[in-house]
């Protein structure tokens, strides 16, 4: 009886124990859950998700500066720092005075310190093989920034700046690929003159005048100073007896021919540019004269008063010579002024190289 009765208690204990622990485990789940719920609740409330729905994402607005910064650069090419760096303080010096002259103060003006490189040229035999390396020079360059309030000041200088900027950069490109470095930089100024000069007297014919380059006096004008400039370098590069003694090469029986042969290039030079614009008028003009006639024999045979007044307007000259005008005018001008521009450069490189 008395082991039944204990049995029992420990039965009815175990009992107690496992409810206790039941009730605890559902009160620590109902606080949890009350906590949950209770933080999400703070949250919405915080968030104003009673009053509607919450976004983010990102805008953009326009707005006008009030500030503007323009950066450049500019650098110089010398034999020796001391020649290099003598050249770009007069280059910055010219700078400074073109902002000024454009009304950009002093202090809206900061030139940073000079960067300076050794540049060099390879060497090849006469063979082609490659002999090395060797200096050929110095690098500079310079910095430039430009803080301004007054934007359109400084953006109407930009502008003009970078179209100036792209002219001078074709020019230095057309003369550095064609002479294999910086050596003929000299040529620069006077290279890209001669391009502008026939370019522009080329498309002259463009507003109905007759172009200049239809006269062979002036290619004849612009070859004989090319003539003297590649005398120039041969004398400089051979000496006068080098070069008087060149016409006598390779046998002295080749001397009237080697005479003629250096007369020969700044005829050749003129007549060829000349040449070519001169047709192009030439057959402008016949085409014209055509046109004409053949809107008249189109148009006369209209009876009366009306066939006698149309066939007095050269109609078909209105509209047809454009086609042509955008071969003779057009890509032969600047074709033209390219080719005289290239024979420029290699005759004057040939010449100084010896």
């Amino acid at each position: 009886m008395e082991e039944n009765k204990e049995k029992k208690e420990k039965t009815g204990f175990m009992a107690q124990g496992r409810s206790v622990i039941i009730a605890i485990i559902a009160a620590l789940s109902a606080i949890i859950c009350v906590s949950i719920f209770t933080g999400g609740l703070v949250d919405y409330k915080k968030s104003g998700g009673g009053s509607g729905i919450t976004a983010t994402g990102s805008a953009s607005c326009d707005f006008e500066s009030d500030l503007i910064v323009w950066r450049g650069s500019f650098s110089v090419h010398g034999d020796t720092p001391r020649d290099a760096y003598a050249i770009i303080k007069k280059d910055a010096e010219l700078v400074r005075q073109y902002l000024e002259e454009n009304q950009v103060a002093e202090d809206e003006m900061i030139f940073s310190s000079v960067n300076i490189s050794q540049t060099y040229t390879s060497r090849y035999d006469e063979e082609g093989k490659y002999l090395g390396d060797e200096p050929d020079g110095y690098d500079l360059t310079q910095s430039l920034t430009v803080s301004s309030y007054d934007i359109d000041k400084v953006e109407n200088i930009s502008r003009r700046q970078a179209v100036a900027e792209m002219l001078v950069e074709q020019a230095t490109n057309l003369v550095r690929n064609n002479t294999g470095g910086k050596k003929f930089d000299y040529l620069i100024p006077f290279v890209a003159a001669l391009f502008t000069t026939s370019a522009v007297s080329n498309l002259i014919s463009l507003t109905g005048l007759r172009s200049p380059t239809a006269d062979l006096s002036t290619e004849a004008a612009w070859a004989v100073v090319v003539f003297i400039m590649i005398t120039a370098n041969k004398i400089k590069a051979s000496g006068l007896l080098g070069y008087m003694k060149g016409f006598t090469t390779p046998i002295p029986v080749m001397t009237p021919f080697n005479i003629l042969s250096e007369i020969a290039t700044p005829i050749s030079m003129a007549c060829r540019h000349f040449g070519n614009i001169l047709s192009g008028v030439v057959i402008n003009g016949l085409l014209y004269a055509a046109l004409a006639v053949a809107s008249s024999a189109l148009l006369g045979w209209l009876p009366g008063a009306l066939g006698e007044i149309l066939g007095n307007i050269p109609i078909l000259d209105v509209g047809i010579p454009a086609i042509l005008s955008v071969y003779f005018d057009w890509f032969s001008g600047f074709m033209q002024a390219f080719i005289f521009s290239m024979l420029t450069i290699m005759y004057i490189a040939n010449a100084a190289e010896g």
